[in-house]
């Protein structure tokens, strides 16, 4: 019985070992497809179901060569045929690390002529290049505070702030009341003066008005020198008109 589980201890052990290490493995391909890289080639299938270089990155591994060019048909990559393989397959061939090489063959339609050609194969050895590094992010000029002390320094700015704008509106308002009360002040004592003098013309027209009526009266209670002075030929002539007449009356 020690035996049999000392066996099964064992076994169930090395079934462990196992698949830890097949689970370690599968993550380190995993990151390794990761970081697989291409050739800088674009590549479709034509209408005939070849694939054909469609596109040629610039400064990329292919493109490097000087060899590759658009319109060329790709055959084999390494040593494995790609006749028939689906774009998948080609994709998983192609992709490998970073400085590792890869021959291709290739074949291209070199014309003879105005209506003759052929196609010649050709092979390139090409190595995979690394990826960019990714350009770090930009410093922003101001940055968010992230300690306590920078984030009461932030809400301190603020209040002072806050303050400063409240207490310029106080400012302004003030003013603006002072303003119209001194206005309403200079209007309220102009009024009594504008009334003071108004009662006061009414007055001296008055005295006007009565001053010519006493000079009427005075002119019709009075007469002039001037009119004693025409008057008195007009009694003399009346009189001696009227001692003619009874001159003529009386008998002679």
């Amino acid at each position: 019985t020690a035996a049999l589980t000392g066996s099964l201890s064992s076994g169930l052990s090395s079934i462990t070992t196992s698949l830890s290490s097949l689970s370690l493995s599968s993550r380190s391909a995993a990151v390794s497809a990761a970081d697989n890289v291409g050739v800088g080639l674009g590549i479709k299938k034509n209408q005939h179901g070849d694939f054909m270089i469609m596109d040629i990155v610039d400064g990329g591994a292919a493109a490097l060569t000087s060899k590759v060019a658009v319109g060329d048909i790709l055959q084999k990559v390494d040593k494995t045929s790609v006749a028939g393989i689906k774009s998948a397959t080609l994709r998983d061939l192609i992709l490998g690390a970073p400085l590792s090489s890869a021959i291709l063959s290739l074949c291209r339609w070199v014309a003879d002529g105005d209506e003759g050609g052929e196609w010649k194969s050709y092979q390139v050895l090409i190595t995979r290049q690394k990826k960019p590094r990714r350009a770090a992010p930009a410093a922003t000029t101001a940055s968010a505070p992230t300690t306590a002390s920078g984030i009461t320094a932030a809400a301190a700015s603020r209040a002072a702030a806050a303050t400063s704008a409240a207490a310029n509106r106080a400012k302004t308002v003030a003013a603006t009341a002072a303003a119209t009360s001194s206005s309403a002040t200079a209007a309220a004592a102009a009024r009594p003066r504008a009334a003071a003098a108004s009662t006061s013309g009414a007055a001296g027209g008055a005295s006007a008005r009565g001053g010519a009526s006493a000079g009427v009266a005075t002119s019709t209670s009075a007469p002039s020198a001037a009119a004693v002075t025409h008057a008195a030929p007009v009694a003399a002539t009346v009189a001696s008109v009227a001692g003619s007449a009874a001159s003529r009356v009386s008998p002679s």
